[in-house]
């Protein structure tokens, strides 16, 4: 199975080949009142589709200030979803994954599925598959904590991105100022010189 990541875009315009497709759009209160493009998937052009809402991060601040409340971002039911996903069809040879411009999201989702169908111990390898030639994939940093949680890697996977993915580490950086952390999610974190640790 090949993991391809893809901006919303390209998923439109019908050009993209995949035998199934997870697409994450934003959540139904960003789409709603601020106006993020709610993704056009072409119909009948993916088998198997699984369709996802959520923004980028969980985020009071930037909710704020773009005049709604909080900004909806991923759960572990999210990240648990696509593993399970990707598993069902395993056997497909080609799994597409986007987000609005396929850098943050979609990326961060195609890790833990690569992560999770290569093994344990092989999470640099899944990194450098999923790196982009111009170093612009940030990897969300949330979905990356949580995939390392689901899958037991006790941070290897965040490790792996810190080591090969210098925009992850300025990306993270600045979540930790924005972040909130609902019910369903992680509890805050406590930033301590380059690493997350939990705050339990």
């Amino acid at each position: 199975m090949k993991i391809l990541v893809y901006p919303r875009h390209e998923i439109e315009s019908g050009n993209v080949t995949a035998d199934a497709l997870i697409s994450i759009g934003p959540s139904a209160q960003s789409a709603e009142i601020i106006g993020i493009a709610v993704p056009q998937i072409p119909p009948d052009k993916f088998t198997h589709v699984l369709t996802l809402k959520f923004d980028d991060i969980p985020c009071a601040k930037l909710g704020n200030r773009r005049g709604i409340g909080t900004w909806y971002g991923p759960t572990t039911n999210d990240v648990e979803k696509s593993l399970d996903f990707a598993r069902t069809h395993k056997n497909v040879s080609r799994v597409a994954v986007h987000c609005e411009q396929g850098k943050s999201r979609s990326a961060a989702i195609a890790l833990a599925i690569l992560c999770d169908s290569i093994g344990e111990g092989n999470e640099e390898e899944a990194v450098n598959w999923l790196l982009d030639d111009d170093g612009q994939r940030c990897f969300n940093p949330y979905i990356v904590r949580l995939a390392d949680i689901i899958l037991k890697r006790n941070g290897a996977i965040e490790a792996a991105l810190d080591k090969l993915c210098p925009s992850f580490w300025s990306w993270r950086k600045y979540w930790i100022r924005e972040m909130v952390f609902p019910e369903e999610g992680l509890p805050g974190d406590t930033y301590v010189g380059s690493n997350l640790l939990l705050a339990h």
